[in-house]
């Protein structure tokens, strides 16, 4: 049930990301022919970014058996604080919001 949950919420983080770039493209345009405009998949409206953090499986991994537990649910939430510093930065040099 928990992996159903986390697909479900990164599901619709992304559809809510997906739609709520649809509106900004928009927001000047909304007229009568805006379902036409919305559907036209020439224009170019999205930026997709991609990453890869090289060497985490070491990162990771690297620890001896002694505490090994402790060690690894530290370092998981420093990756997360990790990979969403680099969004936010990427966001900011790109002038958008979070949201």
């Amino acid at each position: 049930m928990k992996w159903s949950l986390i697909l479900n919420t990164h599901h619709l983080k992304t559809t809510s990301a997906i739609a709520l770039c649809l509106y900004h493209y928009h927001l000047n345009e909304f007229d009568r022919d805006i379902q036409r405009k919305i559907e036209d998949r020439k224009d170019r409206k999205y930026l997709v970014v991609g990453g890869d953090i090289s060497g985490i499986q070491d990162f990771i991994y690297t620890i001896t058996s002694k505490g090994a537990l402790k060690y690894l649910r530290a370092r998981s939430p420093f990756l997360e604080l990790l990979v969403e510093e680099v969004v936010a930065e990427i966001l900011e040099r790109l002038k958008f919001n979070e949201s």
